[in-house]
């Protein structure tokens, strides 16, 4: 009877919050409650273990099933002329004995990641790659789908186009060929890592279980269930580059910390903290929060927990730039919150520097093509083309041969331009030969 009160309890506490003012930290706390009631003890450290009537269970065999509908449902986005309702997805689900909708839009998302991350390794530079993530997001469908556990953790997902610029900003594709290590500490399916042709330069953090064993089908260097709300010791400073988008919610007052005189009030500001003390000196950083920049009467940031938070940044990190990005560029991943995308160059040597003051670059960014542009424009020279990546059956024969066939034909003219060239030298050589015919002959 203890037990059943204690689930109505949370169910209730979970699903009657408001998205944005969902307090992470005191859910925490309520599931540790309701662990120690049912006997679940806990796994050590901060790893974070759900009850059992929030844990999504995977029945014997299937993976297979789940494999069989991404492929389907993949399919059917690729090739649809509109885009795939949710009523469809849904049904395909069924078809695979795949019931629960929150299963069927994450296993559509991680089908999303896959193809996101075939693009960006085919494409010969960013820009290219950008074109074909942004062509794929459109033809996406709204990930609009929630449960009570994707409440509770804030889970949406990062828009594939943004995934990607981030990515090229850390310098993943340079990473996978040098054997880098990166970090993402609230890794969901996987979508910040997509601009790595290689996965196993990653060690992916998710404490939904469902996620993190979406992430455990593939070739990742690490997959962990920490609690990234909470430091973890053996990370520091261990990674070249870090990349994350920690759910936007406030901390319940208890929860609050300061940083000397910074004070910090929401849990995606803590877990950014966090997350960047992972980062090597001279390493770089992208991190995603909710909300944009204000300002006063002064041009000044706004005085508050943004203040507090940006203050912290620039006293401890080189914050290269900081964009507010407007929610209608989110909007098919669930939310049009609006956000910033946080850009980092290592830390600083000696500690100072105050978040700057408003300017031209303090607008909001309203356009793919606008933030493609200031993203990669931050980069001092844009990617080079990705390495191919280790499990290259994505990539059908047909492609390699197109490839080869373009450089031959680069050759080709490579060849013709050089002949033109001995041409229009003999040609030359015949008028000035010519000329000295004409000159005697006066």
């Amino acid at each position: 009877m203890e037990k059943q009160s204690s689930k109505k309890k949370a169910q209730h506490w979970l699903i009657g919050s408001g998205s944005n003012s969902l307090k992470s930290k005191q859910v925490m706390d309520l599931i540790t409650k309701i662990n120690d009631k049912n006997g679940l003890g806990n796994s050590g450290g901060n790893h974070a273990i759900l009850p059992p009537h929030l844990v999504r269970k995977k029945a014997d065999g299937g993976q297979r099933k789940e494999n069989e509908f991404m492929d389907e449902v993949l399919g059917l986005i690729l090739d649809s002329e509109k885009r795939p309702t949710k009523t469809q997805i849904e049904k395909i689900a069924a078809k695979y004995g795949i019931t629960d909708k929150t299963e069927a839009k994450e296993l559509t998302e991680l089908a999303i990641v896959e193809e996101a991350r075939r693009r960006a390794s085919g494409a010969w530079d960013a820009r290219e790659a950008m074109n074909e993530i942004l062509q794929l997001y459109a033809i996406q469908p709204n990930l609009s789908q929630r449960d009570s556990i994707s409440m509770m953790l804030q889970q949406y997902s990062t828009p594939a186009p943004i995934a990607y610029l981030l990515g090229c900003y850390v310098g993943l594709q340079d990473l996978a060929k040098t054997g880098g290590k990166a970090l993402e500490p609230s890794a969901g399916n996987g979508m910040l890592t997509i601009a790595s042709p290689r996965r196993d330069i990653f060690t992916v953090n998710e404490v939904d279980t469902f996620r993190r064993g979406n992430l455990a089908r593939f070739d990742y260097k690490s997959v962990t269930g920490f609690d990234a709300s909470k430091p973890i010791g053996d990370w520091s400073k261990a990674f070249d580059a870090v990349i994350t988008n920690p759910p936007f919610s406030k901390l319940i007052k208890r929860e609050q910390t300061s940083y000397g005189p910074f004070k910090i009030k929401d849990l995606d500001h803590l877990m950014a903290i966090h997350a960047l003390s992972y980062m090597q000196d001279n390493g770089k950083a992208a991190v995603i929060v909710g909300g944009h920049t204000t300002y006063d009467e002064k041009d000044h940031v706004q005085m508050g927990k943004n203040r507090m938070f940006l203050g912290y940044l620039y006293h401890h990190y080189n914050v290269e730039d900081v964009i507010n990005v407007d929610g209608d560029l989110y909007s098919r991943m669930g939310t049009k919150f609006d956000i910033r995308l946080i850009l980092v160059n290592g830390r600083n040597a000696v500690l100072g520097g105050l978040p700057p003051k408003k300017s031209e670059s303090s607008e909001t960014v309203n356009s793919y093509e606008a933030l493609t542009d200031r993203v990669l424009g931050l980069i001092p020279s844009e990617p080079p083309v990705p390495l191919r990546p280790k499990d290259s059956g994505r990539y059908p024969k047909e492609s390699i041969a197109i490839a080869l066939q373009l450089e031959m034909e680069m050759l080709a003219l490579e060849m013709e331009m050089e002949a033109d060239k001995a041409k229009a030298k003999a040609k030359a050589k015949a008028a000035r030969a010519r000329l000295l015919l004409l000159e005697k002959d006066n």
